[in-house]
């Protein structure tokens, strides 16, 4: 079983994020039933009150569902449940930050060669208002930061592929603070052009200069994301 002695203060909150784990890397599958609350008390080495708090929660989250008298169970969930579970766990320290915007690069770049499978006029439509709601923000970055995350996520969305678009919801959850900082210090006319350039080889049907395109709006991403980070330390 995946579980080791806690460490932290944090005893529940721990036992948690483990059970979570569990869950999420399929060692306990969906419709199976999890070690009591006495075997996971002795694996962990923490009270049986702090395995009932996690599991509690858990059981209100809908992640785990408690028979009684016939112990406690992995939810038969969908993938999109999963995701919307793991969100709130989600945090980045400042060291993982340029590691999170590379891993944003790939998927970015990647998203483009999958849409040129797959576009239609609807797609161009959606990110034509989204750009021009961006135009019309710049005085506001928050907004702005959130109307430039969408242009992204519409574009994940637009590829048919739960698992990106899900994918995509982690990301943006991660980044947004990170972002209107970067936003503030090096304004919006970067994401702006970049958008512009990227939503016209799309209406051309032009994917390699779109994909081109977002490489290098994620590169300057990156960049000015170090250039931040260097400053600030």
């Amino acid at each position: 079983m995946g579980i080791s002695k806690i460490q932290k203060a944090s005893i529940s909150e721990e036992v948690y994020e483990q059970i979570m784990n569990n869950i999420i890397s399929r060692e306990w599958m969906p419709c199976s039933k999890i070690p009591s609350e006495v075997e996971l008390a002795q694996s962990l080495g923490v009270s049986r009150i702090s395995v009932r708090n996690a599991v509690q929660r858990l059981v209100g989250q809908g992640i785990l569902e408690s028979k009684h008298g016939g112990g406690t169970f992995v939810s038969d969930l969908s993938l999109e449940s999963y995701f919307n579970s793991v969100i709130p766990l989600l945090t980045v320290g400042e060291d993982q930050i340029c590691e999170l915007y590379e891993f944003r690069r790939v998927i970015e770049t990647g998203n483009i060669r999958l849409l040129s499978e797959r576009m239609t006029d609807d797609v161009i439509v959606s990110l034509e208002e989204n750009y021009e709601r961006m135009k019309n923000s710049l005085s506001d970055m928050r907004d702005f930061t959130r109307i430039d995350i969408e242009f992204h996520c519409l574009i994940a969305q637009s590829i048919g592929n739960s698992l990106i678009t899900n994918m995509y919801k982690l990301i943006r959850e991660a980044l947004y603070p990170k972002q209107v900082l970067i936003q503030n210090a090096f304004g919006a006319k970067g994401a702006l052009k970049y958008h512009r350039l990227i939503l016209d080889a799309l209406k051309e049907r032009n994917f390699a200069d779109a994909e081109k395109y977002m490489d290098e709006h994620m590169r300057m991403t990156i960049m000015n994301v170090k250039t931040k980070k260097q400053n600030i330390d």
